[in-house]
């Protein structure tokens, strides 16, 4: 059956159909023996034979597509992809080309796609009230949840790398490095304006939970459940915060439990030290600091050392209460904390122990004196039960 072309038509229509054979050779192909239907396309099967294809049967290897319409589905329908055929178990990898991502919305710059994502981010949240609520850190992944927002920091700052929110509302990760927040509403990691050591802080569940930067930044705190509470800016803190005492106010720490850890070490017996979160230079971020306008803290906990080698040890119990009157008052404590030591080596008799409020620093300071020439390891667990405005 030869194949006929109309060339009668010499008006608006008239033209030329040229089929050109892309190699030399003879060329066949045979085509379905009748039309198809609306919506279908021809499509090969690689021999020279075409069939009308409906696109619902298009597969891919490996993969069944369908729709379930049935109850509970009838009212919103399901669309899936599953993994079939090849062995028993299979997985599914979704790979992203060269620096991309993987999302849940189409970027659109508006609040219902989001601004466009960062390198390498992982973006499934749904929904935002603003296109800026999105995952735009290089390397941060959102989720879930509703109105979150990892920002982007540029790479001068130093600080472009991670972060994650996993799922809650109205949560923001603004600066820092590898930062997680585990759900609740309000919550906050918020780094200095410029440099600083900030980072590995997580924020789980709560409301209106701050890690605060104030010009240097938390490292390595923990924020636990509860309302209103804050690490303010120091290190290596557990913060419990309130269920039920707060301002109404994002990371004001009205009341709320402080775990602290410190540490430091000495080698002689003509230097004290203080015990600070990084066993550096004792300052307002390292030590047991006293933030707020008006502040009152209780504070225990229990101070060990020890020379591993010789196997002398030491403990001590402490005790106090502290407060600071103004912004920039006076720290002073409440009666004489107490400071005992219940368990020593013979060895240790001549370790001492002191706990020293610290106006400068506005923080309490428990300084340690060892031995000469002797090294000893010193570590502190301070809890403070804290009331501040």
């Amino acid at each position: 059956m030869p194949i006929q072309f109309d060339n009668s038509d010499t008006g608006t229509n008239a033209g030329n159909v040229t089929l050109k054979p892309n190699a030399s050779g003879n060329w066949s192909w045979t085509l379905p023996a009748a039309d198809g239907t609306s919506g279908q396309f021809l499509t090969t099967n690689g021999s020279g034979s075409y069939t009308w294809t409906t696109t619902s049967s298009l597969t891919l290897t490996g993969f069944t597509f369908a729709r379930n319409t049935a109850s509970p589905n009838n009212v919103v329908n399901v669309s899936s992809v599953f993994a079939s055929g090849g062995t028993t178990n299979q997985m599914i990898a979704l790979v992203p080309k060269g620096n991309g991502g993987l999302l849940g919305q189409i970027p659109d710059g508006t609040a219902t796609g989001g601004n466009a994502r960062g390198n390498y981010t992982i973006d499934f949240q749904l929904g935002r009230t603003s296109a800026d609520q999105v995952a735009s850190n290089c390397g941060s992944m959102i989720l879930g949840g509703y109105a979150n927002k990892i920002d982007y920091i540029t790479a001068s700052s130093g600080y472009n790398a991670g972060g994650i929110i996993v799922g809650g509302q109205s949560n923001q990760i603004s600066k820092g490095s590898w930062n997680a927040i585990v759900g609740g509403l309000n919550n906050s990691i918020d780094g200095p304006a410029t440099t600083g050591l900030y980072g590995y802080n997580i924020i789980i569940n709560g409301q209106g939970n701050q890690v605060t930067g104030n010009g240097f930044g938390s490292s390595f705190a923990t924020i636990v459940n509860g309302k209103w509470s804050s690490t303010r800016s120091q290190q290596g803190v557990i913060v419990f915060g309130s269920n039920g005492f707060d301002l109404g106010t994002k990371g004001i720490g009205p009341a709320q439990v402080v775990v602290h850890k410190l540490w430091n070490t000495t080698i002689d017996a003509a230097t004290t030290k203080v015990l600070t979160f990084d066993s550096g230079a004792a300052s307002s971020i390292n030590t047991i600091q006293l933030n707020g306008t008006n502040t009152c803290y209780a504070f225990w906990g229990y101070i060990t050392s020890g020379i591993i080698s010789a196997g002398n040890s030491k403990v001590w119990k402490v005790v106090g209460l502290v407060r600071k009157a103004g912004t920039s008052g006076t720290v002073t404590f409440v009666g004489t904390p107490t400071v005992t030591g219940p368990f020593a080596d013979a060895g240790a008799a001549s370790w001492t122990l002191s706990v020293v409020a610290n106006t400068s620093n506005k923080s309490v300071d428990i300084s340690v004196t060892g031995q000469a020439a002797t090294t000893i390891q010193w570590y502190a667990v301070i809890n403070t039960m804290e009331i501040a405005t």
